[in-house]
């Protein structure tokens, strides 16, 4: 090393400044250790596994990444705890003199996935392959980290490193860089653990090692347990030293005036390793291609048949997919040409680079120009991936020239979302031309009531009002949807919630004008309504003894409560078509269920006036709704589109409403569980659905001895939510929570578990048991046959728009819903899955066919009825 101390090495601080060490970067992988279980997979066991390193400096990639070797897995190793050691040293494409001051390592785990029955052999055969980066083989990312190469006083890191990893499916290499890892559970063993790392230091480096043996002993115990008790996952590195007359010097950052860094640097390593990132080349063509197409030139080009069978097929991509550069690039050359095309707006935008003002002014110059999209496509972008004024100005005027007072109504939860990634014009912010979503707190900071109601009629929270005000629908329901959201994020996000109550003020105080003044205070009883019957039902609940005892408690409360049994005309929260006389107290009746809902009946009148009649809701408190609210709009928008091509497939999507975080209503629709029927017809055993609809609506002419109303009835709503169900991945689905009224419509309750979760292992794709496919007549009968028919038609119609499910779900994933906040942004694309939108129709076909043989000949569905019959029964 070129270095020439000045003084006694032992009497002073030694070290070098970077800029004067031509030597090449290294650093050893030694240990791979921690605490990891696959959160898709608890099960699953790791292969072959590598360790990737990539070096950044001014916050680009320098070079190509370098990785180790692969190391088996050990197979007698027992999850989730694991240690694999590598110790091998790895030259990164740089030398010290060349790092800039914010250089850092990005650190990628990856494993060799052999679960598709790749042979071990070729693997071994190519094993150079696998250490130089190439991808012949699937691989799957385990967890990553990026760590500084110099400490905060811009000394280079030493000694030996435990960098905490992070499991992920993704690469990001410019995440935060993790600094020492921490034990979260007490502060002071964070201070405990610094005092561990000097020492450690100090101890490995002494040259009286041996006077500190037990010492050294004791603090690696500690701090193996510390990383133990934090149930992470870790690499262990060391760093080179360097060393110079036996003693050791520390790096020190230092860059000498008109110093090029990295500038003419050569990366000598094989160019192959390359494949898969960002070629530096293309993105410089990328840019001038761009810049040389802004003139006449690309308003004269047209497609031929190739590229226009290219555009097709981009055109086709789930807008949850995110086009490649490539794409963006060919949808930006044909972009005039695509102008007459409205599914090719939303494509367009995605293909718009936000940050270059010049492509921006080109865009929203194009956008007022493009052919008009559908309503369904402006949510889209209304979503976070879009924040520029215009595209979103653009949305809401499309959604209020195009959409209708009940399409608003379908989709306004999805709009009450977005308003959180609304921006305010009157606010003075300097906006950047980016698509990346501004943070809600910076935008919200100091918006006035006057901002929110922006007198621009682009404005979402204008657009709003102004519907709910010619709408007394939407007003209602925008008025509950608004005291929800602000009640949901009054702890994550005071500036959101301080937004929506704003909101809410002034749709009251617009609705409190001379023309709708009467729904304004119908909107602030309803509110004294929903806490009056808080009250009471808790009340109820509190007191002791069995549910037939508190039932009676319930009634003697609801008889002496005159603000209830005298409701005046009350607009129902629920149904605003229904008017509440009052409530009916000896009706009510508390439910076998944890949170003991109520069910209450109400003397009533519609909207017009008619004579009294009864309305029955129950009344949930305990309960998050939310996601039920959810899971019945996408009930009631597949059934509007099913019956778009004339399919009724006789869903019944009955009303939810979330009155607040843990209390809502919902429509109560009479009919009995298949659990009572089953019960109740258990001498019949597997035709005691058939004999209870025989029960029904018999008819000794029919071939099954039904009304034929009754069995198509049956057959198209078995049909109808076991699509439905599928694709939403609606989960723990036993008899308690699946109804059949008279007149052979069935339907589901109760959807606390979506998107492929399951309180039980290993369910079937759909509830189909032998009970519930006996009244289809068997194999060979038309009702078996119309049932697959129903079924691969349904599905086909959601697939043909999978786009607006798609894209509802999308501005839900900050709602807080619970099924969709545990992997918020794995919810939408567990739909697209299951949509199979990369299958043609045929390959559909024929998947679906699959899905329902699995559902109906699966057993293990017995077992897990039998277990819940089991806590059922001692549940009271």
């Amino acid at each position: 090393m070129p270095v020439n101390p000045s003084q006694s090495l032992r009497d002073s601080y030694c070290y070098v400044y970077s800029c004067e060490l031509d030597a090449e970067v290294e650093l050893k992988i030694c240990d791979f250790e921690g605490y990891y279980r696959d959160p898709l997979n608890p099960t699953r066991k790791l292969n072959q596994i590598f360790v990737q390193v990539e070096l950044f400096c001014n916050q680009k990639p320098v070079g190509f990444p370098v990785s180790t070797s692969y190391q088996q897995s050990s197979s007698s190793q027992l999850l989730p705890h694991l240690k694999q050691n590598f110790s091998e040293w790895l030259t990164l494409p740089a030398r010290y003199s060349a790092l800039s001051r914010d250089a850092f390592v990005h650190f990628t785990i990856w494993d060799i996935d052999l679960e598709d029955n790749t042979p071990f052999l070729s693997v071994e055969r190519n094993r150079d392959n696998i250490s130089k980066g190439h991808t012949s083989f699937p691989k799957r990312l385990i967890a990553q980290a990026s760590m500084p190469l110099f400490n905060n006083m811009g000394v280079y890191q030493s000694g030996i490193v435990d960098v905490q990893l992070s499991q992920s499916n993704k690469s990001e290499p410019l995440m935060k860089p993790n600094d020492s890892w921490k034990y979260s559970s007490e502060a002071g063993f964070q201070h405990f653990h610094e005092i561990l790392q000097r020492k450690v230091s100090i101890l490995r480096t002494d040259t009286d090692y041996w006077l500190n043996k037990f010492s050294a002993e004791t603090i690696e115990k500690n701090q193996s347990k510390l990383k133990s008790d934090s149930k992470s996952l870790f690499l262990v590195v060391s760093m080179a030293n360097c060393v110079f007359d036996l003693q050791r010097f520390d790096i020190v950052y230092y860059e000498r005036e008109n110093s090029t860094k990295l500038s003419s640097y050569r990366n000598p390593a094989d160019p192959e390793l390359g494949v898969g990132f960002e070629n530096l080349c293309e993105a410089q063509h990328y840019l001038m291609t761009r810049h040389a197409r802004a003139g006449r030139m690309d308003k004269q080009l047209k497609p031929n048949k190739a590229a226009k069978d290219k555009l097709d097929h981009i055109m086709k991509l789930p807008s949850t997919q995110p086009l490649t550069r490539e794409q963006m690039d060919f949808v930006w050359k044909f972009r005039y040409h695509l102008q007459s095309y409205p599914c090719a707006l939303n494509k367009f935008l995605h293909s718009v680079d936000w940050k270059r003002p010049g492509e921006v002014e080109n865009a929203v110059s194009l956008l007022k120009s493009w052919a008009p999209i559908e309503a369904e496509d402006a949510l889209e972008l209304l979503s976070i991936n879009f924040t520029h004024k215009s595209v979103r100005s653009y949305a809401v005027s499309r959604l209020d020239q195009g959409a209708t007072s009940e399409q608003i109504l379908l989709y306004l939860p999805q709009l009450v979302q977005a308003m959180k990634y609304e921006q305010y014009p009157q606010r003075n912010i300097i906006e950047d031309e980016t698509a990346v979503s501004i943070d809600a707190v910076e935008v919200l900071e100091k918006i006035d009531e006057d901002e929110i109601t922006s007198p621009e009629t682009d404005n979402l929270a204008y657009f709003l009002m102004k519907s709910a005000v010619n709408n007394h629908k939407i007003a209602n329901f925008l008025y509950w949807y608004l005291k929800v959201e602000e009640e949901a994020t009054k702890d994550s996000d005071s500036n959101i919630s301080q937004m929506y109550n704003r909101l809410s003020q002034r749709l009251l105080e617009e609705l409190d004008k001379k023309e709708t003044k009467e729904l304004s205070l119908s909107l602030k009883a309803q509110q004294h309504f929903v806490d009056d019957l808080i009250v009471i039902t808790e009340e109820a609940k509190k007191r002791s003894g069995r549910r037939d005892i508190r039932e009676s408690s319930l009634r003697t409360l609801l008889s002496q409560a005159n603000h209830l049994t005298k409701l005046n005309n009350l607009i129902l929260p629920l149904d605003p078509t229904v008017k509440l006389i009052g409530v009916l107290p000896d009706s009510a009746q508390l439910f076998k269920s944890a949170m003991v809902p109520v069910k209450l009946t109400f003397k009533t009148t519609d909207a017009t006036g008619g004579r009294p009649q009864e309305y029955t809701l129950i009344f949930k408190q305990g309960d998050d709704l939310r996601q039920d609210q959810l899971i019945i709009q996408m009930i009631r928008l597949m059934d509007l589109l099913f019956k778009k091509y004339n399919l009724d497939l006789k869903l019944t999507p009955y009303a939810v409403l979330s009155t607040g975080l843990k209390h809502g209503l919902v429509q109560f629709v009479k009919g009995r569980t298949l659990r009572e029927i089953i019960k109740k017809y258990e001498e019949h055993k597997e035709q005691s659905i058939k004999e209870a609809m025989k029960e029904y609506r018999p008819d000794a002419k029919s071939p099954l001895g039904i009304e034929s109303t009754v069995v198509d009835n049956y057959v198209r709503s078995l049909a109808g939510y076991s699509i439905v169900c599928y694709v939403l991945g609606i989960g723990d689905r036993h008899l308690d929570n699946i109804l059949l009224c008279e007149n052979g419509k069935l339907f589901h309750i109760d959807f606390g578990f979506i998107l492929g979760r399951d309180p039980k292992p290993l369910p079937p794709p759909m509830k189909l048991t032998t009970e519930m496919m006996n009244p289809l007549g068997g194999i060979q009968s038309k009702q078996f046959q119309d049932f697959y028919m129903y079924c691969d038609t349904a599905y086909a119609i959601l697939r043909k728009h999978s786009k607006v499910l798609l894209n509802l779900f999308s501005l839900m994933i900050d709602a807080g819903i619970p099924d969709i906040a545990v992997e918020k942004e794995k919810a939408v694309f567990k739909i697209e899955q299951r949509l199979k939108l990369e299958m043609s129709d045929e390959e559909a076909t024929g998947h679906l066919t699959r899905v329902i043989d699995s559902s109906i000949s699966a057993k293990l569905h017995i077992v897990s009825d039998v277990i819940h019959d089991w806590k059922q029964h001692w549940a009271w």
